[in-house]
């Protein structure tokens, strides 16, 4: 069965706790890439979400193997409520589902 792993600040990780989804805490950007990277190399989780604040500070080649992988499945998610790099939510989630399938899907 294919899990979920969400990497998160500290204030986030008990509500993803209490409904049963593995959570790290990550307090840095850099301990976020940390944690990413140990995902990508465990055939553990179908599907990783983090903070997309924190992917903005990763290297070229760590952000080159986050666009390139599609198992896990990798999801930034917002810290804010504000729009995501100018996309609008269905923009966003139609994205993120035409990386995961390989083709746009209109939703």
């Amino acid at each position: 069965m294919a899990k979920l792993l969400v990497i998160a600040p500290p204030e986030l990780i008990q509500g993803f706790r209490l409904a049963g989804i593995a959570a790290e805490v990550t307090h840095s950007a850099d301990e976020t890439k940390q944690k990413l990277l140990h995902a990508l190399e465990s055939a553990e989780y179908a599907l990783v979400a983090f903070p997309e604040e924190d992917a903005v500070s990763f290297d070229e080649r760590t952000r080159r193997r986050c666009d390139q992988t599609t198992r896990p499945l990798l999801l930034p998610f917002p810290m804010t409520l504000k729009k995501t790099a100018g996309y609008s939510a269905k923009e966003y989630v139609s994205q993120i589902v035409r990386r995961a399938v390989g083709y746009q899907v209109k939703i």
